[in-house]
Parts: C-alpha cells; structure tokens; sequence
C-alpha cells in the first residue's frame, strides 16, 4: 500500500491572514491524547489549515 508523502508531513506553511479557530484548537489538543483523530469536512473548510495550527500548538507546547 502507498501513502501519500504529503500525508505523513506537517502541513505547509500557512497566512497570518487565516481565520482563527481558537475552540475548535482546543478541542483538537485535547483528542491529540488519541492515537487517531478523524477529520472529514468538504473542500475549502479549513482542514489543513486547522491541521498546520494545530501543529504550531503543539510544537509552543513542546
């Protein structure tokens, strides 16, 4: 089975511009104790967006 590079990376590097989700955040850092989290939305609501801010939080949290 293939996966995707883009699957096993941080997502890239996104605007200061984009929209700001802070609840939705926390309820990712707190599923992040998960060993899978799921994310299913349509195209063009923010997953990788809320996947690269997620990732930045986790890295301030060390």
């Amino acid at each position: 089975m293939k996966v995707l590079k883009t699957k096993l990376s941080r997502p890239s590097i996104m605007s200061d511009k984009a929209m700001q989700r802070p609840e939705l955040l926390g309820h990712m850092l707190d599923y992040c104790q998960s060993s899978l989290v799921f994310i299913h939305a349509a195209a063009g609501y923010g997953k990788t967006t809320l996947m690269h801010q997620l990732s930045e939080a986790l890295i301030a949290k060390g």
